[in-house]
């Protein structure tokens, strides 16, 4: 009975994998002619059997049967290795949206660039990953100084290389850029960045002029990892060959529309014009706060082993932009007053100033109460962006 069941299932799953793998072929198959390059038609069992168009015998049929499952473990072993190439070829050639997208990214980037475009004269502008994003005011440090302010942090797990690229594109000579990175981009290889979920699925998405920036191991590393099969592959597959909305962008805004209006986080519309997120507002710490995994800074590795901000230092240098690094608005845990820590926070310190630039901000200003924060130690609330934003502009002044 047992075997009886197995032996049904492997024929289910089998024909699943014939059918989606059929499928995807003729697709791709689709894509490449109408780009001038033609596939010959074969028949694989006929080619394999010899049988043309009569009945087969029962020896006959066993050759079939050894074909037929033949075939299809090699399309299984096929499709571990190269579903991800294929996918990904078909979702960038047509300018779909990759399942598992962090969509507001895209739409986040749109507005704070939109309002980066209009400023004509000296701007602030504001990089790191969400603990930016929740946790500095740029409309009050606009409004205090006077001087343009553009809230262009957004997501951590986009890498240090990303989010510097993204910066250069509008940044202009006499611009003031505010770093207050989280601990993990100061030790981000440019080899793991380019792994991360987050950014693959993001520039295969939505920044295909990045994708061709990469050198060509990036680009493999993009197309092809991770190896392996998921059970959601057979899904997301059969949604892409119906062409259902989870690969059209322009349905995906309507979802995430749906997210702002019910009080949700990372829509990229819950922004205002300066791209602060406004959906922390009067928020008390969440339940899962203190669930999460304590902020722990890398202590004994090297600071900056990519050399991405050595170069954007010397990119600000040459383009007369002046950096102000800081440290990350997060959580405060004890273990931060002890010597280790305080070490670590003092090389982070030593880093900048190596590249002639000094780093004025205190650790005592930077980490929050568990009061002024929101859902993750790196998101405060209103009241702890408040708090920390009045320390910034105070440091702020000094270079005035």
């Amino acid at each position: 009975m047992l075997i009886a069941a197995a032996s049904k299932g492997w024929l289910g799953f089998s024909s699943c994998y014939t059918e989606l793998s059929y499928a995807l072929f003729m697709r791709s198959k689709n894509f490449l002619e109408t780009n001038g390059i033609k596939l010959m038609k074969i028949n694989y069992i006929k080619a394999a059997t010899g049988i043309q168009n009569k009945i087969p015998n029962k020896k006959q049929n066993k050759l079939i049967s050894y074909h037929y499952f033949l075939g299809v473990t090699i399309l299984i072993i096929f499709f571990c290795f190269a579903k991800n190439p294929i996918l990904n070829l078909l979702i960038i050639s047509q300018n779909y949206r990759k399942p598992l997208t962090e969509d507001w990214i895209f739409y986040a980037y749109e507005s704070k660039e939109k309002y980066a475009s209009q400023i004509v004269k000296q701007k602030i502008l504001i990089i790191s990953g969400s603990n930016g994003l929740f946790g500095i005011d740029a409309k009050q440090i606009e409004a205090s100084t006077g001087i343009p302010t553009v809230n262009f942090a957004v997501h951590a797990g986009l890498g240090i290389d990303y989010m510097l690229y993204r910066a250069k594109k509008i940044l202009k000579p006499g611009d003031i850029v505010l770093i207050p990175l989280e601990f993990s981009l100061y030790h981000q290889r440019s080899d793991e960045q380019i792994l991360e979920n987050t950014l693959k699925n993001y520039i295969i998405s939505y920044d295909h002029v990045y994708f061709d920036k990469l050198n060509f191991i990036d680009k493999l590393k993009v197309m092809v990892y991770p190896f392996g099969f998921n059970i959601n592959d057979i899904k997301i597959i059969k949604e892409f060959l119906t062409k259902k909305s989870v690969f059209d962008k322009k349905a995906v805004f309507s979802q995430i529309l749906e997210r702002a209006n019910t009080g949700n986080c990372y829509t990229g519309i819950t922004l205002n014009r300066n791209g602060d997120e406004t959906c922390n507002i009067g928020k008390s710490p969440t339940s899962d706060l203190k669930k999460l995994e304590k902020i722990d800074p890398a202590l004994k590795e090297p600071i900056d082993v990519s050399d991405s901000l050595r170069d954007f230092c010397k990119f600000a240098k040459n383009n007369k932009i002046t950096i102000i690094p800081l440290y990350p608005a997060a959580l405060f845990y004890a273990d931060y007053n002890t010597d280790n820590y305080k070490t670590y926070f003092s090389k982070i310190n030593e880093f900048w100033s190596k590249e002639g630039i000094l780093f004025k901000d205190s650790s005592n200003q930077s980490f929050l109460e568990e009061k002024m924060m929101f859902n993750t130690p790196y998101h405060p609330n209103d009241k702890g962006r408040n708090w920390r934003t009045k320390n910034i502009i105070n440091i702020l002044n000094n270079y005035l």
